[in-house]
């Protein structure tokens, strides 16, 4: 046991952080690793014995084996909701490839702890994603009144609107379309007042050019 208690040292410890739990989760690891091992005589015992007795001691040995493979894992099942994303991708890493000799008990008390170590990491890459759609999305919610922007802002907007940092949600994709929408509307009605102040600044003859060229166009 005396492995366990240095594995184990500062488990109660409120100021253990977040990147401590992924090193005690590898350590914890390499340290029972060794322990869930049998040893050369425990395995020459178990199977040079024969007879009931025999029998139940390779029972016995079996059954602390897959216990004690699964024991310094579980200590982090109350822990799953404050660990972060390394300290999961450990414990994922371990739980996914546990050994075969693990009893039938032990093997379903595993699979459950991996499922809430996997919620526990989805929630985490959903919450960074988030953050990046949100640091995305801010100038969009803090440019003021689009009338107020000109082209080389809003064709910037564009750009950037067009290239999210992940993919989106449907409420993200609706707000996508709507934004763009507004800013390419924006955007044509700028394109027509540059084309009325063009118009503006030709002489008479030249507007009623103009004026017959796009008149014949609308006619078809």
């Amino acid at each position: 046991m005396g492995s366990r208690a240095n594995v184990l040292k500062g488990e109660g410890d409120s100021a253990l952080g977040a990147s401590d739990d992924a090193q005690e989760v590898r350590a914890l690891s390499g340290a029972w690793a060794l322990r869930a091992r049998p040893s050369c005589s425990q395995h020459r015992k178990s199977t040079e014995s024969t007879g009931p007795n025999g029998v139940a001691a390779h029972v016995e040995t079996a059954r602390r084996r897959s216990a004690d493979w699964l024991g310094p894992r579980l200590v982090f099942r109350d822990r799953i909701a404050g660990l972060d994303r390394a300290a999961c991708a450990a414990m994922e890493g371990e739980l996914a490839h546990a050994p075969a000799y693990l009893g039938e008990s032990d093997r379903v008390a595993a699979s459950q702890l991996l499922d809430a170590v996997r919620r526990r990491l989805a929630k985490l890459e959903e919450v960074e994603r988030a953050a990046r759609i949100a640091s995305w999305q801010r100038p969009y919610l803090e440019m003021g009144e689009i009338s107020g922007l000109d082209r080389r802002t809003c064709e910037a907007l564009l750009r950037t609107l067009d290239q999210p940092p992940c993919p989106l949600q449907p409420v993200e994709r609706a707000w996508q379309q709507n934004t763009s929408s507004r800013l390419t509307t924006h955007l044509d009605q700028l394109g027509i007042d540059d084309l009325v102040a063009r118009i503006e600044s030709l002489s008479q003859s030249m507007r009623r050019t103009l004026f017959e060229r796009l008149s014949r166009l609308i006619a078809g």
